[in-house]
């Protein structure tokens, strides 16, 4: 074959690699969301949390051409501003809610339901999307005790096993709890109400039983609380495992964590959705933003920077080798399945506070 008719033939054969390679790769970047002068208003939380989403969802977004608006605040705060709203246009597009306040949200009818064939990692969540309008587990914390273990070996008190067990002479004054208007606070009130023999519907027993604690003040925030355990003013403080975590990581060595005992169950399992707010005109955008979020990836960041609980199924078994984690978490399926779920929706909140009024405000 001759120098020139080989020439041809090189130069044939990079012609069709170079066709296939752009035939290929033509049907991926047409298949890459684009979303090109959206701006997606996303109520979530502050702080750390915020720049978390910010590095693992919002710069992709940015890279498809959208831009994220964050409104930060504790959900009940934006369910306010949906509320004022009414009649105007939306304040924000998505909205995190947590396990006390989805009812709320849904029974104020400022949701719409998610279209969740866009949102494939569905398919993959621990917990599948709550009620009609498709709430979807975006996150979860373990809820029970953080305490200073190394207190507690001084004084001679085991690990806790129980709600009750905390009602020991030597920590009287030296448990902290959350007010029970907070986020957090009808996490042990509902620990403490069947573990002094109460109820859902007779929460009585267990704040009898919470007032013996001796509480000097009811936290409003988990961060003030871990100021105080860090401090020394609290040796215990019933709250979410994410914050032992977050202790242990500053170099706290005494910061430890209980799964406490919840009738037949282990420990609470206390979730995070998100809703789409109705009215919104970014429904395709909120979609990807919640596929992004739910998935393994994300989540698994999530667990280890912030202690936050996956999702996604596909994410436990990695963060389960995490020594750290894997001390202070449940991070099998089994273990997973026996925590307690509350169903706030089927609770008399509003019953829940007179009688703490009634009790713990004495």
């Amino acid at each position: 074959m001759s120098n020139a008719a080989n020439k041809t033939r090189m130069f044939l054969l990079g012609l069709c690699v170079t066709t296939s390679i752009f035939l290929l790769a033509g049907p991926a970047r047409a298949q890459e969301k684009r979303f090109d002068g959206v701006v997606l208003r996303v109520a979530t939380y502050g702080g750390p949390w915020r720049d978390a989403l910010q590095e693992l969802i919002g710069a992709d977004m940015e890279k498809r051409g959208a831009k994220i608006e964050w409104e930060t605040g504790a959900p009940n705060a934006h369910l306010a501003k949906l509320i004022i709203s009414r009649g105007n246009a939306v304040p924000f597009d998505v909205s995190e809610i947590d396990d006390p306040t989805a009812p709320q949200f849904v029974e104020a009818g400022v949701l719409e339901a998610f279209n969740v064939q866009r949102i494939p990692n569905v398919s993959g969540l621990i917990d599948p999307p709550s009620t009609p309008l498709n709430l979807i587990p975006i996150w979860s914390f373990e809820e029970g005790l953080v305490y200073n273990a190394e207190k507690f070996n001084e004084l001679g008190i085991p690990k806790p096993q129980r709600y009750t067990d905390l009602l020991n002479p030597k920590l009287t004054g030296r448990v902290g709890l959350y007010d029970i208007s907070g986020a957090n606070g009808p996490f042990a009130v509902y620990g403490f109400a069947l573990d002094a023999g109460g109820s859902v519907d007779n929460v009585t027993p267990g704040l009898q039983a919470m007032k013996k604690l001796g509480a000097k003040q009811f936290f409003t925030s988990a961060p003030a609380a871990m100021a105080s355990l860090v401090s020394g003013d609290i040796w215990a403080m019933y709250m979410g495992a994410a914050w032992a975590i977050r202790m242990r990581k500053a170099g706290n060595a005494w910061a430890s964590f209980a799964h406490l005992k919840v009738g037949d169950n282990v420990g609470i399992w206390s979730r995070g959705y998100i809703g789409l707010v109705k009215g919104t005109k970014n429904a395709e955008a909120a979609e990807y933003y919640v596929n992004r979020y739910i998935s393994a990836d994300v989540q698994k960041v999530l667990a280890t920077k912030l202690g936050s609980v996956p999702v996604a199924k596909a994410a436990l078994p990695d963060l389960d080798k995490d020594p750290l984690l894997h001390e202070l978490l449940k991070l099998t399926p089994e273990d997973i399945a026996n925590m307690r779920r509350i169903d706030f929706s089927k609770i008399d909140t509003s019953k829940w506070l007179d009688s703490w009024n009634a009790i713990m405000s004495k």
